[in-house]
């Protein structure tokens, strides 16, 4: 991710008012098992509000939300002899795409970690499936209601399939790929008749 569309990002993930089930800010906690627990979490709750991907910055002052600057150097974090990445990608299944962006804002080091929006079944962290419930992060089995949306927003595969197959012959929407959102619960960025299909 280039400076310029980092910072783009950072100014829109901070210009959104109140709390966001897909986004957390960090000053400097950089906790191996809390960072893969707000990765299921973050996953998992972009995929229940339609949205793509979950985002987790560090360098961010809590509350105010003004950027301050992190020590948290993930690419340089062990946890034995193994990379924090590799070791968050062992724990995290299904297997989830996750990105790490590390720039400098002002002065400021920021790090981002953006994770992609669960889109088969919920994603556990060691075992465990976890959500946000506005600004605290749980246990997903605690939260029924959150855990049967959830559960909606997954199609059934050989529907994700037969669509999949189906827009692939057909050709690009005005303003819209032709291949099917990361969930039924983005669908809504469909045109009608695509909507109807996927959430049939």
């Amino acid at each position: 991710m280039q400076q310029s569309e980092f910072e783009r990002l950072l100014a829109d993930l901070l210009s959104r008012k109140g709390e966001r089930e897909w986004v957390e800010f960090k000053h400097n906690n950089d906790n191996p098992e809390e960072i893969g627990e707000y990765l299921s979490a973050l996953s998992n709750g972009a995929a229940l509000h339609g949205e793509p991907f979950g985002f987790m910055v560090w360098g961010i002052e809590d509350g105010t939300r003004n950027v301050v600057g992190t020590s948290f150097t993930p690419r340089k974090k062990k946890i034995g002899n193994q990379e924090l990445e590799n070791w968050l990608t062992v724990q995290l299944h299904p297997q989830i795409e996750f990105t790490i962006h590390e720039h400098t804002v002002g002065i400021h080091p920021v790090v981002l970690f953006r994770v992609r929006a669960a889109h088969h079944a919920p994603i556990r962290f060691k075992g465990t499936e976890y959500i946000r419930v506005g600004t605290y992060k749980k246990k997903l089995a605690d939260h029924q209601e959150h855990e049967r949306r959830l559960w909606r927003c997954f199609p059934p595969p050989r529907l994700k399939m037969e669509l999949r197959l189906s827009m692939s012959q057909q050709p690009t929407y005005s303003g819209y790929s032709t291949m099917p959102p990361t969930s039924p619960c983005s669908a809504n960025r469909l045109p009608p008749l695509i909507k109807a299909f996927w959430t049939s």
